[in-house]
């Protein structure tokens, strides 16, 4: 046996790497942690697993999915009190949090200083439910090493070394890092591999079969992806009968045995769920058994996808799914890096540089594993090479290799299925379940290269490096992108650190806990820090407007900007949060006096920020300041008639950046140190990257503020300073970080122009295609714009209605990926593409597609009312866009079978349709014509039918009928190839109609422009250019009609 301390320092390394990831490891950012986190809490709470489909959708999605590993941690953290502070933020459950991030952030939680240590109510739990998950995966490694010492006894170092490179992957300790059931699968997994082991090794015994089947059994109830692994045995007990090791009768006794506690182990899951879900009795056995393991609401979109796939399309959740082509190499390279790396190492240069590491990791050991194969397969028989034959023998390495190909065809099945790389390319799906096979290839091919006396510290090397290359990534590439914490707190205890507490309500939403007024830092800049509470939802953001007025009224410095720094505005504040807001008056030049410290809060919609003190400040407290020296500036400026000076950029009450960062809501202020300008002011704006002017939102004496908003350019900025007709300007000098937004209107198939709610305008839309199977998708892109900047949170509804306005497809939505409209800014176009499904029972027929905006406000839906360009109101909350033809044609409206019309004709209309005849009744009060029209070509647009009464041989109209073929019920733009369309038309007479004979004439024009589809190859007389001659009729004054065909 290896030395025991050597596994010991790998164990201890282990832990120590994993636990300090755990420790610095943002909450919610490692994969479906928070999904994951929802169920455990769910279950420590009620005591059991979701036990209805309510349940599921209160736990997440996670639900749906085997929960072993959930159990066994919710039960254990039962003890948690989670309705003690502080709550976490989940930018999924409320669309305000996405303000803060200014858009869909990387991130599933909004991070504030709540989740500092010392822990409380569910980041406690949190960390809790870490730490059983790195001990699960601590007693991986530990039977990781002790399965590769059965499979492989005359390799000590190869046992060691499989240990160490699975305790040393990235992607394994960041999962062990993590809530994630991928620790409990992996170590049921190795100990269903070390069983298999001892079963070879031990062929006569049947403990190990049952210990197997009990290992596997439990492992499937944690993670459906082990379900193929029971191949193993079957093919284990192959190989034990071809090699003389066992009998047909013993293997098969030991099947039973492995399938009874197999059996067993995973019975209790699958009755739960049939006790508790099945829908055999209303949707058949089949689906009635697929939906609850794999085809529930909450399932992820590739699962659900794959229920659609087992059921026939019967259980179609993700039909909104727009599949894109498939690429393998991209899967393929995606599935390799999730395998080591966790995060995204691509978007990196150092974390390419850590992959191309790994990847030289990777060939050296499958290079080493083939020669391996070579040198064996050169000095015995193919099977002695792969299969054992005696009890001395090494397990067989086929075995290894297919344990990690049978995990292959589920990942494999769902991207074909769905197109999504980064849903079904996951790594660690192989990694977790298959960590005894791949620890110990890897050994193997690995240690090939060295003498055996030096396998195991060549090993441990090669482990070291993996270590460093994980500890690189987390710490050089994970955590390089985390964003500091929120300074909010929701903890009880947070409105007892308060300085100076003054509870000072400024509106509705937002009150003044206290102040705490600090010494002036080096720089002359006066550091004030306020504490906010919010007392209710706020419906715009707020600006905190803090200044410093002398005993002449005069303001001498001020601040003006978001709280926190911008980042996190008052609109997704919650009730009962505390946020401490630091700000910095720049007092650069100050005289010594007495000063008051004066307060307000200013919509951000406002315009005007005074410079005397506004109406309405509170007065926080008077304060005793010294002289404040001048400081030469950082930056040189110089005017071309001489007159020069410096200045300095102000971030967080410093000016020594060189380059300092500002981000979107970010507050700039830059102070001017120059001589007085006779007669002709200094104006300092900043010229971005885009060559464009932003202005100073207000000076306060030598002290220009600027507010980053949603027009600025990303890049770096000059300040330019301009006095009469001279200028100067600057090398760049601080860099704007900001979502770039696009302001331009582009060019769109479909011009539509509606204004809903004097805010937003959808100005058109792209629709490639207008035909779309039951059950399917149709592409779509709409083109909004906001009007002005919005401060509410909308939904767009999509609704495909049918002649009964029933609803058959179409969904509710949040625009363009989930960017709420609460980000948008005034002018903004966005181009919001998404899929349209269709029901898949919509009968064939003819839909109209619905498009609006509503607002949820207290659990009820309230519609926004479009308007006109005045703002008056409209009687409408909608815009029909168009039309979709789902299957076929409506069924009574296309002719089917033999046409025999009363009338045949053959008259063909811009070689675009044909009228192939028609029928004719007079009665005394109108005539009905029926035309039968049959498509020869896609017709490009919808054209209208004219019947028309003239009296004969000339074009004078007497009475005439135009509207949409049949009725409007067929769109001709719908039409196609091949179909025959009956096309009735009823035209009235008149009353005083004098006798005489009348020609009918029909057609098609385009309603937008009039113009009339031209007769084309008219096979008689009666076709003029531009519309058909049916037949002349006498119209006496009595009852008596003669009709006189053409």
């Amino acid at each position: 046996m290896a030395r025991p301390p050597a596994l010991v320092f790998v164990l201890v390394a282990f832990i120590v790497t994993a636990g300090s990831i755990s420790w610095f490891n943002l909450l919610g950012e490692a994969p479906d942690e928070t999904a994951h986190m929802h169920l455990i809490r769910f279950i420590s709470e009620h005591g059991h697993p979701p036990r209805s489909y309510s349940e599921r959708e209160l736990a997440g999605y996670k639900s749906d999915t085997p929960m072993l590993y959930h159990l066994l941690i919710g039960i254990a953290l039962r003890w948690v009190d989670y309705t003690t502070l502080p709550r976490l933020k989940e930018y999924s459950t409320d669309p305000r949090r996405l303000l803060i991030a200014d858009g869909l952030p990387p991130f599933s939680i909004v991070h504030t200083e709540d989740e500092l240590f010392p822990f409380q109510g569910i980041v406690l739990a949190w960390h809790l439910a870490r730490l059983i998950s790195l001990l699960f995966s601590a007693a991986t490694v530990v039977t990781v090493y002790l399965a590769a010492r059965a499979a492989r006894p005359e390799c000590k170092s190869c046992a060691l070394g499989a240990a160490a490179l699975v305790a040393a992957s990235a992607q394994f300790t960041f999962i062990a890092a993590a809530v994630n059931d991928d620790n409990l699968l992996g170590l049921l997994s190795a100990l269903f591999t070390w069983c298999l082991t001892r079963a070879w090794q031990r062929s006569m015994e049947i403990k190990p079969y049952a210990m197997a089947g009990i290992c596997l059994g439990m492992a499937v109830t944690t993670k459906y992806s082990v379900v193929l692994f029971p191949l193993l045995v079957v093919i284990l007990l192959i190989l034990a009968i071809r090699s003389g090791r066992l009998n047909k009768q013993a293997a098969w006794s030991r099947l039973a045995v492995f399938a009874g506690t197999f059996s067993v182990a995973a019975a209790w899951w699958f009755v739960f769920i049939l006790w508790h879900f099945n829908e055999v009795r209303r949707l058949g056995w089949l689906i009635g058994l697929i939906k609850p393991f794999i085809g529930g609401a909450r399932a992820d979109a590739s699962l659900q996808q794959m229920a659609s796939f087992l059921s026939g399309g019967m259980l179609s959740g993700s039909a909104a799914l727009v599949r894109p082509s498939i690429d393998w190499p991209r899967w393929l390279g995606q599935m390799f890096v999730s395998f080591w790396l966790p995060g995204s190492p691509l978007d990196h240069p150092f974390g390419t540089a850590l992959c191309g590491g790994v990847a030289c990791l990777t060939v050296l050991a499958l290079a080493g594993l083939l020669c391996n194969a070579v040198c064996r397969g050169s000095s015995r028989t193919v099977q002695t090479a792969w299969v054992s034959t005696t009890a001395e023998h090494p397990y067989p390495y086929i075995l290894l290799v297919l344990q990690v190909f049978l995990l292959l065809p589920f990942p494999v099945l769902r991207y074909i299925l769905t197109g999504n790389v980064i849903e079904t390319a996951q790594g660690r799906h192989i990694l977790f379940p298959a960590t005894v096979s791949i620890g110990l290839l890897l050994a193997t091919g690995l240690a090939s290269w060295f003498k055996p006396s030096n396998r195991q510290p060549a090993l441990l090397g090669v482990s070291g490096i993996l270590l460093g290359i994980g500890l690189l990534n987390f710490y050089g590439v994970i955590t390089s992108a985390f964003p500091e914490p929120l300074p909010v707190r929701t903890t009880a205890d947070a409105t007892e650190q308060v300085t100076n507490p003054v509870h000072l309500p400024l509106n509705d939403a937002v009150e003044l806990l206290g102040y705490e007024v600090q010494p002036l830092n080096a720089s002359g800049a006066l550091p004030v820090t306020l504490t906010w509470r919010s007392t209710g939802d706020s419906s715009e953001d707020f600006l905190t407007d803090l200044f410093l007025v002398g005993e002449d009224g005069h303001i001498y410095a001020r601040w003006l900007g978001h709280p926190a720094g911008g980042r996190y505005p008052t609109r997704a504040w919650q009730s009962g949060d505390v946020v401490r807001d630091e700000t910095w008056l720049v007092v650069v030049g100050l005289r010594a006096g007495a000063y008051r410290l004066c307060l307000r809060l200013v919509p951000v919609t406002a315009t005007n920020h005074p410079e005397r003190a506004p109406d309405g400040g509170q007065c926080l407290t008077t304060l005793a300041l010294p002289n404040v020296s001048i400081v030469t500036g950082r930056h040189v400026w110089q005017l071309p008639d001489g007159r020069s000076g410096t200045l300095d950029i102000w971030q967080s009450g410093r000016t020594d950046d060189p380059l300092p960062i500002f981000r979107y809501r970010a507050t700039i202020q830059i102070s001017l140190h120059a001589q007085p300008s006779e007669g002709q002011p200094y104006v300092v704006t900043l010229l971005g990257p885009d060559g464009i002017e932003q202005a100073a939102l207000y000076q306060t004496d030598d002290v220009y503020t600027f507010l980053v908003g949603a027009r600025w350019s990303p890049g770096r900025y000059r300040v330019q300073l301009r006095s009469g007709d001279q200028a100067f300007i600057s090398e760049p000098v601080l860099e704007v970080r900001l979502r770039q937004r696009d302001f331009a209107v582009p060019p769109m198939q479909h011009v539509v122009n509606a204004l809903f709610g004097g805010e937003i305008t959808l100005l058109g839309y792209d629709l490639p295609e207008r035909k779309v199977q039951p059950g399917g998708v149709l592409p779509i892109t709409l083109y909004w714009r906001a009007e002005r900047d919005v401060q509410r949170h909308y939904i767009v509804f999509n609704h495909l209605l049918g002649a009964d306005l029933r609803q058959w497809g179409g969904r509710d939505r949040i625009p363009r990926d989930y960017y709420s409209t609460a980000l948008w800014a005034a002018g903004e176009v966005v181009r919001d593409e998404y899929a349209l499904p269709v029901d898949v029972a919509a009968p064939p027929g003819v839909y109209h597609l619905d498009v609006g905006l509503y607002q949820v406000m207290q659990g009820q839906i309230h519609p926004v009312w479009r308007t006109d360009a005045a703002g008056n109101p409209l009687n409408a909350n909608s815009v029909t866009l168009t039309t979709i033809k789902v299957g076929g044609a409506p069924p009574d409206v296309i002719v089917s079978g033999t046409l025999a019309p009363e009338h045949p004709r053959a008259d063909s209309l811009g070689e675009l349709v044909t009228l192939i005849g028609y029928d004719l009744s007079v009665r005394p009060t109108e005539i009905e014509i029926v035309l039968y029209w049959r498509c020869d070509a896609p017709m490009p647009l919808d054209y209208t039918t004219f019947v028309h009464l003239t009296k004969a041989g000339t074009s004078e109209i007497v009475t005439q009928m135009d509207r949409p073929p049949a009725n409007g019920a067929y769109p001709a733009s719908l039409w196609d190839v091949g179909e025959v369309i009956r096309d009735v038309v009823t035209m009235p007479l008149p009353a005083d109609l004098p006798p005489g004979e009348y020609d009918i004439l029909a057609g098609l024009y385009d309603i937008t422009t009039g113009q009339r589809l031209a007769a084309v190859g008219a096979a008689t007389s009666g076709s003029l250019q531009d519309a058909i001659r049916l037949s002349t009729l006498y119209l006496p004054t009595k009852s008596s009609y003669v009709v006189e065909e053409e």
